[in-house]
C-alpha cells in the first residue's frame, strides 16, 4: 500500500522554468509532482521516448555486430585459418564498437545534465 503524501512542499520558479519542468515531466509521462521528487531525492525517472529509440537503435546495432562475430568465428572454425580479409572484417567490427561505446558514454552525460 502507497504512503498517503501529507507534507506540502512550495518553491519559487520563473514561469519559463515551470513550463520547462511540466515539459519535462510530460516527455517522461509523469506528473510534475512526481517528476519533481524523483529529481529532488535522486530516483532515476523513466527514460523519453527518444531515450527509449536510441536504446532499441543501439540494441540493433550490437545484434549485428555480434552476428558479424558468429560468422567470422564460424568462417574460422570450418577453414582452420584467418587471411587478411577477415583480420580487415575484425578491425572494422572493433571499430563500430568504439563508436558504439563512445555514443553510450555521450548518452550517459546528457541523461546526467537532463537531471542536473
Amino acid at each position: 500500500m502507497a504512503k498517503k503524501r501529507t507534507v506540502i512542499l512550495a518553491t519559487k520558479v520563473e514561469p519559463s522554468e515551470a513550463e520547462q519542468i511540466k515539459e519535462n515531466a510530460k516527455k517522461r509521462g509523469i506528473t510534475t509532482s512526481e517528476f519533481l521528487r524523483r529529481t529532488a531525492l535522486s530516483i532515476e525517472l523513466p527514460k523519453t521516448k527518444k531515450q527509449e529509440c536510441d536504446l532499441k537503435q543501439l540494441i540493433y546495432e550490437v545484434n549485428k555486430i555480434g552476428i558479424n562475430l558468429n560468422q567470422i568465428a564460424r568462417y574460422v572454425n570450418t577453414n582452420k585459418e584467418l587471411d587478411i580479409s577477415v583480420l580487415e572484417h575484425l578491425k572494422r567490427i572493433e571499430e563500430e564498437l568504439y563508436l558504439l561505446l563512445e555514443t553510450v558514454k555521450q548518452s550517459a552525460v546528457r541523461r546526467e545534465d537532463d537531471t542536473d
